[in-house]
């Protein structure tokens, strides 16, 4: 959580139905919208099954977890994958 808000990085879905950026979502818990959020730095590929930790007032490191190519190959487990800011 950062602020008033809970970040969602990620999501496994069907490999045909991927775009071509992760989905990053901002939740505000004082009314519950949701937003699209724009990350920076290196896009990676999909990734489910991994954690995040703060970096900062509005940095999130996100770490582990399955990483899959847009063609469903599996392309690593655990390894870090990307950092973003808010």
């Amino acid at each position: 959580m950062i602020g008033e808000a809970i970040y969602l990085v990620g999501s496994y879905g069907y490999h045909f139905e991927r775009g071509a950026a992760i989905q990053a979502l901002r939740l505000d818990t004082r009314d519950f919208h949701v937003e699209t959020v724009e990350t920076s730095g290196e896009v990676p590929d999909w990734i489910s099954r991994h954690r995040a930790e703060r970096i900062g007032e509005t940095g999130l490191l996100i770490f582990g977890g399955a990483i899959f190519s847009r063609d469903n190959a599996r392309v690593s487990n655990g390894d870090p994958t990307c950092s973003n800011s808010t």
